[in-house]
């Protein structure tokens, strides 16, 4: 059993997960010192007014590049050959940074138009309109990693990336205050991109490239139904903030919820981990049924079992953790926080890996019901329970919606599973 245990460990050593791992907790690290940095040299107030303009940029955020990262990720990690998944990313990069220079311009021009409830988000939303651009420029060129398999180099691009935001952020947020946050945002991401393609040879292809009819349908069918599911699916986590605005446009009330989400959705990181190692795995093998449905069940069980036992011990201490890491100023946040460490448990184990096996299974359709379903319950639920507790209720949402998202793709995976045989010979 010892030497089973030892094997597997080596084996995955060896394959590139314990970089990723280790990296993704390094810079979850980092980010959240960081996080931890900007509420002690911002005032409360104006982090509440950042993070407000930051939300309402997030809803852009959601048709970032129209999909064009999911389709990349899809086509690349299943293309056999180095020429198909080259032209794959290329035609990519085109289209989604395409896509997003016209999104800035819909950003900056929102900013005028429409009056936002928390006074002076206006502005720092017309400063964060080109942070989609410069954002999916990098996150192609580390996806690119990805799908090669190149786990060490993707893993130490993310690194790369990470410490020159936290420099960034450290050094202009500390003397430019809001408006420096937001410069080291860009200065950051540019940065990286240039020394990716310096040091690991991943250029970004701003030159148009034809693909043949079937491979444009082929990636457009990913990328629109994805941007729509991926959308929908992290709107749960946008809507709480943008009600909470509305309903209770105070920005200290505001900036306790922020900082109550704010462990609970970097702890994320854990899964999304996981489901960057997996996922290439998973999309090469899934008319494997034996292969799919055994290590389905052994990532949930292992991923669930430290989920239930971190989330938990964080309940417990929640007031020591907010009071230590965030200050007494905000022990107002301890009780949302405990309601989203619960949370956290259906969306780290249930949500984010089985939503991301089933694309694999290019089972986008259900995904896209789940999505519809579960983001109309949230919005719902949302309005209602803000109204009727505040930011209490806004936890509370997240935490039904959380669940509800579990019942549904947890079990519909398990069933894709048991298909696989039955497709196959109907094919054949």
């Amino acid at each position: 059993m010892i030497n089973t245990v030892k094997d597997r460990i080596r084996l995955l050593a060896k394959s590139g997960f314990v970089h990723i791992i280790s990296s993704s907790i390094i810079n979850k690290i980092i980010t959240f010192a960081c996080g931890i940095i900007l509420v002690r040299i911002i005032s409360k107030e104006a982090y509440g007014v950042y993070s407000y303009a930051n939300n309402i940029l997030g809803f852009f955020m959601l048709a970032s590049g129209w999909g064009a990262s999911s389709a990349v990720l899809q086509l690349c990690s299943e293309g056999k050959s180095v020429d198909k998944r080259q032209k794959f990313y290329r035609f990519g990069c085109f289209f989604g940074l395409g896509f997003n220079i016209l999104l800035g311009i819909i950003i900056v021009s929102s900013s005028f138009l429409i009056t936002l409830p928390i006074k002076g988000a206006n502005y720092f939303l017309a400063l964060m309109c080109f942070l989609p651009f410069v954002h999916l420029m990098s996150d192609l060129q580390i996806m690119y990693l990805r799908t090669e398999l190149r786990n060490k180099e993707y893993a130490y691009a993310n690194i790369l990336c990470t410490v020159l935001y936290f420099i960034s952020v450290a050094c202009l947020a500390l003397l430019f205050k809001t408006e420096g946050l937001i410069a080291a945002q860009y200065l950051a991401y540019l940065t990286s991109a240039v020394l990716i393609v310096l040091i690991y040879k991943v250029p970004v292809s701003f030159s148009r490239l034809k693909l043949s009819k079937q491979e444009r349908k082929d990636f457009f069918s990913i990328s629109g139904i994805s941007v729509i599911n991926n959308g929908l699916s992290k709107l749960m986590y946008l809507l709480d903030i943008f009600v909470l605005g509305i309903v209770v446009p105070d920005d200290t009330v505001i900036a306790s919820y922020k900082v109550a989400t704010n462990i609970p959705t970097a702890l994320l990181f854990i899964p999304a981990s996981v489901v960057i190692f997996i996922y290439p795995y998973f999309a090469r093998n899934k008319d494997n049924k034996k292969w799919v449905t055994v290590n389905f069940k052994r990532v949930l069980f292992y991923l669930g079992l430290f989920n239930v036992i971190l989330a938990l011990g964080m309940y417990a201490f929640a007031p020591v953790i907010i009071k230590i890491i965030f200050g007494s100023q905000y022990l107002d946040a301890v009780g949302p926080f405990r309601i989203l460490c619960i949370s956290y448990i259906f969306s780290g184990t249930f949500r984010t890996i089985s939503g991301n096996i089933l694309i694999t299974q290019r089972k986008l359709k259900f995904n896209l019901f789940v999505s519809i379903v579960s983001s109309g319950l949230n919005t719902i639920l949302n309005y209602f329970m803000i109204k009727a507790y505040g930011s209490i209720g806004a936890a509370w949402a997240t935490l039904i919606t959380a669940v509800f998202c579990a019942l549904l793709s947890t079990p519909y995976l398990m069933y894709t599973f048991s298909q696989i045989d039955k497709e196959s010979e109907v094919a054949k």
